[in-house]
């Protein structure tokens, strides 16, 4: 497994259902050089979270991250949990002090409030969605530029949200410490599948990303 040794965070999370061979597709992106990828499953159950996990030797689940199902984290050896909209102001982040804590946010003012205890946050939607039809971009870019430019916080902001290979340019300059992607990696979990693609366009945002 090769690391990215440069600042910009590439963050991959998962479709929020299983596709055909996604776990063979992670570990591949881990070897490539993944070092942050979020276990997005809304619809899984405990049992579920853990049979998908199981499949991983021990040294890919030490680059996962759970938007749910907190307990596991500890006893399968994650690197860590999200904090999502319904887990907020709950005071779950407490019990992971030792491990990686992130957070979605959307709004430039939920940006402001965090307290420095995150590794970092998602701010979304940047661009209009490309896994969720008709989620469309609230930003602009002079506005994200004006606020990334005087922010202070701690917290390392993440792009997400329509972020691909022809977007990430129009904002590599503004600002954000990173990028989340999840429709440009598994954009056709609801069609056909081609698994080697997912792979083929994580290699292209890696070396992009690798490269700002």
């Amino acid at each position: 497994m090769c690391a990215n040794r440069n600042n910009k965070k590439l963050a991959v999370i998962s479709p929020p259902q299983y596709v055909k061979e996604e776990q063979e597709i992670v570990r591949k992106m881990i070897d490539a050089g993944l070092q942050h990828f979020h276990v997005r499953k809304p619809v899984f159950t405990k049992k579920e979270t853990e049979q998908y996990l199981g499949y991983f030797p021990a040294a890919y689940r030490r680059m996962m991250i759970l938007h749910d199902h907190y307990e596991l984290v500890k006893p399968y050896g994650l690197a860590g949990i999200h904090i999502t909209h319904r887990h907020k102001n709950k005071g779950i982040e407490a019990h992971f002090i030792d491990r990686h804590v992130s957070i979605s946010t959307h709004s430039t003012a939920e940006i402001d409030d965090l307290a420095g205890v995150y590794q970092y946050a998602f701010l979304s939607p940047i661009f209009n969605s490309i896994s969720k039809k008709g989620y469309s971009s609230g930003f602009t870019r002079k506005g994200l530029e004006s606020f990334l430019a005087s922010y202070k916080g701690l917290t390392p902001v993440l792009a997400l949200g329509g972020i691909q290979r022809e977007t990430i340019p129009r904002i590599q300059h503004i600002g954000f410490g990173g990028y989340a992607v999840l429709g440009a990696i598994w954009r056709d979990f609801s069609h056909e599948w081609m698994p080697n693609q997912s792979l083929h366009t994580f290699k292209q945002l890696h070396t992009l990303v690798s490269t700002l």
